[in-house]
């Protein structure tokens, strides 16, 4: 359910994408959902986390519980869903920062930023492995991303996997490896 007024994922270099997206909530509302596990469930993963620099954060991989809404997972997520992943936090600065490892190398930052009552919302997802990983993970953040954008406007969110519906055309271009 990709429409032309969400944020879109750019790929900032070989190995660097870029989302932001604006929240309708000022970051201390929005810090929780970064760093509380039942909070972070509600949009990304869950997962206990240790919130400091060296400490652990888990993600348990439950997207299906997102939404109350029904729909169905595609076949390559039902093998991963249910499994946890212990990640290192790299650095924080609450209420501002979280960086973190992910997937064998590559490096998750998700900033955020004042903007009068609002905020603004950066992943910066760096050391990413090939092309055919940024479009994934731009996919994923750009419907996760979206999800917290819901619920930080008061609303609850469809079914994680119809939002999710035309993101892998959206980011098909960043499959190629650049040079």
């Amino acid at each position: 359910m990709v429409d032309g007024n969400e944020a879109v994922g750019q790929r900032v270099d070989a190995r660097t994408l870029r989302l932001e997206r604006m929240l309708d909530a000022p970051v201390d509302a929005v810090w929780p959902y970064l760093i509380d596990p039942d909070l972070r469930a509600r949009w990304f993963m869950g997962g206990p986390v240790d919130a400091r620099p060296g400490g652990t954060i888990t993600f348990r991989i439950d997207h299906d519980s997102i939404s109350t809404e029904p729909g169905e997972a595609p076949a390559w997520y039902r093998a991963a869903a249910g499994a946890s992943f212990g990640q290192t936090v790299l650095a924080i600065d609450p209420p501002h920062m979280l960086r973190f490892d992910w997937d064998g190398g590559s490096e998750v930052t998700f900033t955020l930023e004042p903007v009068g009552a609002r905020t603004r919302f950066t992943i910066l997802h760096e050391k990413v492995k090939d092309g055919a990983a940024m479009a994934d993970f731009s996919g994923g953040w750009h419907t996760h991303s979206l999800v917290l954008a819901i619920i930080m406007a008061g609303r609850q969110p469809g079914n994680f996997w119809k939002l999710h519906e035309g993101v892998d055309a959206l980011y098909a271009g960043m499959n190629e490896d650049a040079p």
